[in-house]
Parts: structure tokens; sequence; C-alpha cells
């Protein structure tokens, strides 16, 4: 087992990998293209032929990609880190396989993520429609949004309306400056994914007033088991603060009309301003992930 520098052009290769996302972002190839820069990530291929991604410089493993010879990758894995005297961690493991992984190994621990790490799940159906008392302060949001920009409209994003969300990007970025690193990279992975949009296979959605964009999201389903639509990338005007309650829930509509049950609304890493917009929308509850450390 050899693993090699993530990049780019390696994950759309791995794409069709990407069969199984236990409701987890993780486990997308839209939030493994944002951030496998800022992580460090390499990977190695099986003898089965499943990806395995490390995460700065192999301090630990991330639980194997895709739903199929889970087992055998794990245990090539045991033999390459038993090789390498490494530390056998694995993080990202998602909570319906901790039990099987600490039976099959002999033991070890399991600890669950800080809340900064865990995932937002939404009914789609609550996010689509807004309704209920609940609600009664988004919908208050959206009338006003509305009744300032009566010809707004939301839609898809086609390729021909890149460069537009491209400038709303770059003003996003020159006029909203925060002290964080995360926060920077997420703005550069951002607009690599939007100059990429026509090969990545992901579904993006935007806020138009005439050609002037006012916010835009990117998300991605796969029609699998867990039917979660997950949102990767959203950024709205600050000048217009309502219009992000306004594309949330039309972008939640998108989902829903493709099948979707759920709405994965990814992680706030310990940002106070995004934890405060993620927990506003009601989420049903926080998916938690695993850092285990086992016995290889």
């Amino acid at each position: 087992m050899t693993f090699s520098k993530l990049t780019q052009k390696k994950l759309l290769d791995l794409r069709k990998d990407f069969t199984r996302d236990y409701g987890i972002c993780d486990f997308t190839f839209g939030a493994n293209y944002l951030w496998f820069d800022y992580f460090k990530s390499t990977f190695a291929i099986t003898k089965s032929g499943v990806p395995i991604i490390a995460n700065c410089n192999e301090e630990s493993y991330a639980y194997p990609i895709g739903s199929r010879d889970i087992e055998s990758a794990l245990d090539e894995l045991a033999v390459y880190v038993r090789s390498q005297n490494k530390s056998f961690v694995i993080d990202r493991v998602p909570q319906e396989c901790v039990e099987k992984v600490l039976k099959k190994f002999g033991g070890g621990t399991a600890e669950q993520v800080a809340d900064n790490w865990c995932d937002y799940i939404y009914d789609i159906d609550a996010l689509a429609e807004m309704t209920g008392k609940k609600y009664n302060g988004l919908r208050n949001h959206i009338n006003k949004f509305l009744r300032e920009y009566p010809q707004a409209t939301f839609r898809l994003i086609e390729q021909a309306d890149i460069p537009n969300v491209l400038i709303f990007l770059e003003e996003y970025v020159t006029g909203y400056k925060k002290a964080s690193k995360s926060f920077s990279h997420d703005n550069k992975a951002a607009k690599r994914m939007l100059e990429n949009y026509d090969k990545l296979g992901l579904i993006g959605g935007a806020v138009f007033v005439g050609d002037k964009v006012l916010g835009f999201a990117i998300a991605e389903y796969a029609d699998n088991i867990s039917k979660t639509f997950f949102v990767h990338i959203e950024k709205c005007s600050k000048e217009v603060p309502s219009v992000s309650k306004f594309l949330v829930r039309e972008f939640a509509k998108v989902g829903r009309n493709m099948g979707a049950k759920l709405v994965n609304r990814a992680e706030d890493m310990g940002d106070a301003g995004i934890r405060y917009s993620k927990q506003q929308y009601n989420p049903l509850r926080l998916e938690y992930k695993y850092r285990m450390i086992l016995n290889a």
C-alpha cells in the first residue's frame, strides 16, 4: 500500500467510488473536493480497489470510501500501519460502524468527536416549507426579502451563469473579512468548485435579481440509503441578510424534488456565527462521527 498526494485530478478519477455516504458529509465527493488540500490529504488504493484517504501526513486515516470490500480494506490498512510502526487511528467513523470495527480488531477506543465537527441534519420537508410557529422568524425574513426585491428569482445554476456567480463570490470575499484559516480556504475552494463546475456533476442554485447574484449554494445528492441532500457551499450577500433564508428554502425544494428526505448542511467548525446560522433552521439532530484508536 502506497499513499500519494491527493489532487483535483485524482479526486475526479475517484468520483465513482463515493457510493456510500452514511448520511455524513465526509463520505461525499464534494466535501473531499473542498477540503483535500486544507487537510493535506493523501490516498492509497487497496488490492481490492477501495480508496483510503489519510489526513495531516498520515496522522490518521479516514474510514474507507464506498460500499465494497470495506473489511478487507481495513485488514490491509492494519497491515500497512504495523509495517510503518504507526498508531492505528481512524477518523470519521460513522456511528453505525463503531461496534463492528471494535469487534473486528479486538478492542480499542472510540471517542465521539466534538460538536464542532458534527453534521447538522434537517428534515427536508421542514426546510422546503418552513411552516409552523418555530419558523415564524424565518418566514418573516423571507417575506421581507421578497417585498424589497419583488423581481428576485431562484434558479439552478447553469454553466452560462458561472461568470456572474464568480463576480458575486469575489465581492463577497472582498467585503467580508474574518480572521479564520478555514474561512479563507472555504472561499478559495468555492472558487475552485465554480471554475470546474462543468466537470464535477454537482447541483448549484442561486438567487438572481436580473443577472446580479445575491447568493448561491452548491450541493450533491446520491440516491442511496441515506436519501440525504448535502449542501457543501452556501454564500449570501451580507448587505441583504434576508436572502439567505430564501435561498435555504428554495434550495431544499430542489433536493426534495430529487427524492431526498434529509438535508446535511455540514459542520460549524467551531465558528459561532456559522453555528447560530445552522441552529436557527431547527436541525433534527447532530450527526456524530468517531475517532478510533485500534489494536492493529
